[in-house]
């Protein structure tokens, strides 16, 4: 009987001691994949400001493209709006010295003569401008 009892405490005592092993090893086991899950959340992260890092300046990219297109859009028209400007003033100016020439005179002039001496007159105060 003590031999019996004797044994069951060797065998309880080398089950207790294969437990304590496999908890170690089960330990250590999940050390290591929580290192390897932060080591992974880590890369994911840095991936992440990686992303939204590139995505930052392809939005500034877009925005500075986008600005400039505007601004030359913006160019263009304005330096439309000042030719037709300009045309408007022009004509208005060679009807006014047509007029103006025609009531000094006293009489009609030749409008077609006239007027192309006025163009190259009013082409000389253009290109001035």
């Amino acid at each position: 009987m003590l031999e019996e009892r004797r044994q069951k405490v060797e065998a309880a005592a080398k089950a207790a001691e294969e437990t304590l092993k496999e908890k170690s090893s089960l330990d250590e086991r999940k050390e290591e994949i929580l290192k390897k899950a932060k080591k992974e959340a880590a890369g994911i992260l840095a991936q992440a400001k990686a992303d939204a890092a590139e995505m930052l300046r392809d939005t500034e990219s877009q925005a500075k493209a986008d600005q400039e297109a505007r601004r030359s859009k913006f160019d263009a028209d304005l330096k439309s709006m000042k030719a037709a400007a300009i045309k408007d003033q022009a004509k208005e100016i060679k009807e006014a010295a047509l007029l103006i020439a025609e009531k000094v005179i006293g009489s009609e002039l030749d409008s077609k003569k006239q007027s192309k001496l006025i163009d190259q007159e009013l082409d000389t105060i253009v290109e001035s401008l």
